[in-house]
């Protein structure tokens, strides 16, 4: 919901817009610095970066979901989330209690961008915060069950 003086100056755009020229400039110092990459490659790489809900560039099936309910269990999970191969809970290193969050892999990446439309579902009266999670390099994933 935005005020008509913010829809009539395209506010919300201009500050995305900022965003992107601001965060391309940094790339841009950075690989100067690195590798001397061109102005189009790192506009293209500040592009592809960013992932908007329902879009599923890179065939992504690992998905964060967070918000969760501590009475939250497996078979809750997939009664939203249908096609759950793999959960990674999330833990507190030291005391073992469960953070609220995990990571889940799906069956394919047409469930995942499924489940990435439910962002802001409600849960056991929690709204779910659903994103895409590719793996970074050194996880173990999948992880054992």
């Amino acid at each position: 919901l935005r005020c008509p003086l913010c829809v009539e100056q395209n506010v919300l755009f201009k500050l995305k817009k900022e965003k992107f020229d601001e965060k391309l400039q940094n790339l841009n110092y950075e690989n100067k610095i690195r590798n001397g990459k061109s102005e189009d490659e790192e506009r293209s790489k500040v592009e592809n970066s960013q992932v908007f809900i329902g879009e599923n560039p890179g065939k992504i099936t690992r998905l964060f979901i967070g918000n969760l309910s501590f009475k939250i269990d497996l078979e809750k999970l997939r009664s939203v989330i249908p096609g759950i191969t793999h959960v990674k809970w999330i833990t507190d290193k030291t005391s073992g209690n469960f953070y609220g969050s995990c990571f889940v892999e799906v069956n394919n990446c047409q469930t995942a961008k499924a489940a990435v439309y439910m962002d802001g579902q409600k849960l056991l009266s929690r709204p779910l915060k659903i994103r895409y999670a590719p793996a970074r390099d050194g996880d173990v994933w999948p992880p054992e069950n």
